[in-house]
Formats: C-alpha cells, sequence, structure tokens
C-alpha cells in the first residue's frame, strides 16, 4: 500500500489534472469525498476565483481519485475502525498551498443546502 505522502501527492496531480481546473480563471478548488454509514461514496468539486465560485464534478479522472480518496482514507484511519466520513481536500491555486480536513463522524459536515450554501461555502474555500 502506498504511504500518506505518496496518496497525498496522488490527490495534487490528480485534482489538478481535471480539465475545468486548468483555467488561469480559477484561484482554487476544494474536494468533498463523503462516505455514509452504508458505504455509500459521493465525490463533489468547487472551483472558486475571488468572490465567485462553482461547482464541479471531478469527471475525467474519477476512477482514480476515488481510488486514492479511499486509499488516503484507509491509511489515516488510525483508530476509527471505518476511516472518515467526510473529507475535505483544499488547493490555493495562487500559493500552491494544500490542506486536507477531515471529520470522523458526520458524513454531512460539509454538505450544501439552500439554508447553509453562503456559509459553507466560505467554510471549503482555500
Amino acid at each position: 500500500m502506498a504511504g500518506v505522502n505518496e496518496l497525498f501527492e496522488r490527490l495534487i496531480k490528480i485534482s489538478l489534472s481535471e480539465k475545468e481546473v486548468n483555467s488561469d480563471k480559477w484561484d482554487g478548488l476544494s474536494i468533498i469525498f463523503n462516505v455514509d454509514a452504508s458505504g455509500a461514496e459521493e465525490v463533489k468539486g468547487y472551483l472558486f476565483e475571488e468572490e465567485a465560485w462553482s461547482g464541479f464534478l471531478p469527471d475525467s479522472n474519477l476512477p482514480d481519485l476515488v481510488l486514492t480518496l479511499r486509499s488516503l482514507r484507509e491509511a489515516l484511519k488510525g483508530d476509527a475502525r471505518d476511516g472518515w466520513a467526510s473529507g475535505l481536500f483544499k488547493i490555493d491555486l495562487r500559493e500552491m498551498d494544500v490542506d486536507l480536513e477531515v471529520d470522523y463522524d458526520n458524513p454531512q459536515r460539509w454538505a450544501m443546502t439552500p439554508d447553509n450554501m453562503d456559509t459553507m461555502i466560505e467554510q471549503i474555500r482555500p
């Protein structure tokens, strides 16, 4: 099994190779990976520019992205029996700063709803 650093590097490479990301327009990107109690997985992507943002489906490399996220989740699970329930991966494209936040209990930690969209967008913004 690949080490955490190798998986993190692979996640960065896959994320930056998404066709929607390869534009000078965007300042950052966030990818949310949720796993519910039944094991169902959900991946969502968001691109950011100044005050604007856009949702995108990371589809050009989705199988590799999901496999890498699964492997990273497994590698980071520590004492948690099932690994994290929700992960937020962020890249600031201006500074090339990378961050990963995880929540081991709440698969809806970064879920978007009409009521929380403005607040949540700011929480997930790189």
